[in-house]
């Protein structure tokens, strides 16, 4: 069955750390497969961008490492790496020296988007009196 190769391919890529592998049997994913695959490869990406900014140091291009990531979008690609700490250049450099110590697995935005609704309900919290 081609789904279930495809699955076998899949973990086999991901088990050795092979992020071209695995990304291109993300883009090239059968059926609803990828919907699946959506919900590993954050953390595929995150492994990629490590392993790519360890490999090409000092820089690569950011549009180089927003399609090895399988972003379709570079700016999406781009928008990603700033989001988990990386440091994209103006010149659409990725420089790797600088992101390798301030990569964060969760997304920065999200995580601030949390902060703050939880300082709003606790602002929103109205102490109840009896007096």
């Amino acid at each position: 069955d081609a789904f279930i190769a495809h699955a076998l391919k899949v973990r086999e890529a991901s088990a050795i750390g092979n992020y071209v592998s695995f990304f291109r049997l993300y883009s090239a994913a059968p059926g609803h497969s990828q919907f699946v695959m959506d919900t590993f490869v954050e953390r595929e990406r995150f492994g990629a961008l490590r392993k790519m900014c360890r490999v090409y140091m000092p820089s690569v291009p950011a549009a180089f490492a927003a399609r090895q990531l399988a972003f379709e979008d570079e700016k999406d690609g781009v928008h990603w790496m700033r989001d988990h700490g990386a440091v994209v250049l103006d010149d659409g450099m990725l420089d790797c020296k600088q992101s390798r110590a301030m990569l964060v697995e969760h997304s920065i935005s999200r995580k601030l988007e949390e902060e703050r609704k939880e300082a709003q309900r606790k602002a929103e919290i109205v102490p109840i009196s009896f007096a």
